[in-house]
């Protein structure tokens, strides 16, 4: 999801900038789902990690997937 959004932004951002027919308000649209996607993604990470940490201090030592 995190790539789909940055591509859809890199190709409205484009339209934009030789000014299809792309509005302000698209682009702004495309901006903020790319940002979502991307703190979704984060925030997708550090639950994996803190998941993993509490695990290790469960299991008293080092879990690698």
């Amino acid at each position: 999801a995190l790539v789909l959004s940055q591509e859809r932004l890199e190709l409205t951002l484009e339209r934009y900038r030789i000014g299809g027919t792309v509005s302000f308000v698209e682009l702004q649209n495309a901006t903020e789902a790319a940002a979502r996607s991307e703190r979704q993604a984060i925030e997708a990470r550090f639950s994996f990690v803190n998941a993993l940490i509490t695990l290790e201090s469960k299991v008293g030592g080092e879990v690698r997937p």
